[in-house]
This record gives structure tokens, sequence and C-alpha cells, in this order.
């Protein structure tokens, strides 16, 4: 992954829990289904199932880390004392659309217990609840 950088890890104590990741994307045909945008951007947009990013489950929070848009950052095996925070290589069509994870997860941090968000602040530090 081009875009892994080592992080300082913080840590707190509160959040939420994620359990299916979707992308919308600007209307090109195709996507899923079920999903419903607000009608002001249904024209604009479309949402794609990318599927399940290879991280134990249960899965918490997610984000980019500032300036990286090829790999993302997610909680895995949330509310476990294994807790850890993944990155996974993305694909993206030629527009830049996000369709697809590249490889393998790489667990760059332990988070037992983490069940919420996953933030990088612009110093570098990764934040978890």
């Amino acid at each position: 992954m081009s875009g892994y950088r080592p992080f300082t890890v913080a840590s707190l104590s509160f959040g939420l829990s994620l359990m299916a990741l979707r992308v919308v994307a600007p209307a090109a045909g195709g996507g899923v289904g079920e999903a419903t945008l607000d009608p002001a951007f249904a024209s604009d947009y479309v949402a794609f199932d990318l599927g399940v990013p290879p991280v134990p489950f249960p899965m918490g929070g997610v984000t980019f880390a500032p300036g990286v848009t090829d790999t993302l950052l997610l909680a895995g095996g949330a509310a476990e004392a294994t807790g850890a925070i993944y990155a996974v290589g993305l694909t993206r069509d030629c527009a830049g659309n996000l369709t697809g994870f590249d490889g393998t997860a790489d667990a760059i941090a332990a988070a037992p217990f983490v069940d919420g968000g996953v933030r990088v602040t612009d110093a570098g530090t990764l934040l978890h609840t």
C-alpha cells in the first residue's frame, strides 16, 4: 500500500459500530439497489457495494488518513480484546471511484475493544474509540 505510514496511536472510551461498507460515487450506472439517496442527490450519485473488507468481524469505524486516498483504515475485531486498526488498499476505476479492496489488510495498531470511530489528525495521530 503506497499510502501507508506509521501513526501515533491514542484511544478514547466511547463509540458506535459499523456493520457494512458502502461508497457513494458520482452516478455512472450500476450500483446497489437497496441503497437510498436523497432525491436532491440521486441524479448525481450512485451507491456501490464494495463487499466485505478483509478484517475480523465485527467492524468499527473507518477513515482515510489526511492526503492518503488509496488506503482505508478501519477497526476490526471491534469490542474484542484482540481488536486492531487495519490498513487495506483500495482499487479505483478510471474516474477515481472506489471499486474494491486491494490485497489483504495489515494490522497497524493494537486497539483492544475498539468499537467506534477511527480518525487520523493532521499531525498524524491515530485516534480511536
